[in-house]
């Protein structure tokens, strides 16, 4: 029950976020030209024509981004783990 309660606290803040975004290029041009990844969704009304179209690709992106690093870390810890070397070497470098 948390975890859904989480998503929809989640949700509830991206879509507000995004409607303000949506409120401020309305008002201001100059920042609606900025190149940023909200921008280029916002951009592109054909494949995100609701706001919670756009707040569904951004859960999608971060839960992909989180899997990716998670995935990463476990890769680097196990490498250090079985090479103390490259570990060190790493170490030194800091």
């Amino acid at each position: 029950m948390t975890t859904n309660r989480n998503c929809q606290v989640l949700r509830e803040h991206l879509r507000k976020f995004v409607e303000k975004r949506i409120q401020r290029n309305k008002t201001d041009q100059k920042k609606s030209e900025e190149f940023d990844f909200l921008n280029h969704l916002l951009a592109n009304r054909d494949a995100f024509p609701d706001v919670m179209d756009v707040v569904d690709t951004i859960c999608d992106f971060f839960a992909a981004a989180a899997e990716t690093t998670q995935s990463g870390t476990r890769t680097l810890l196990s490498y250090f783990i079985k090479n103390p070397k490259g570990l060190a070497k790493v170490r030194s470098q800091f």
